[in-house]
């Protein structure tokens, strides 16, 4: 599956179940995952420094009352 599809789909499900509500707060975080011991794992990236092995994860979760 193409991942903007997924996302597409995640997005209009998202925009679905926040509809009758007056408020909807979307909180969100971001977090650096480090795997510089464990340099096996293919397909990382660079997130902090060049000697880092790992990744950025952003998260959102939605709220209402």
């Amino acid at each position: 599956m193409d991942p903007m599809e997924l996302l597409a789909c995640h997005a209009g499900k998202s925009e679905h179940r926040a509809q009758g509500h007056p408020v909807v707060l979307c909180i969100q975080d971001t977090t650096e995952l480090n795997f510089t011991i464990q340099p096996g794992i293919a397909g990382l990236g660079r997130p902090g420094y060049e000697a880092q092995h790992g990744m950025y994860v952003h998260l959102g979760f939605n709220a209402s009352s």
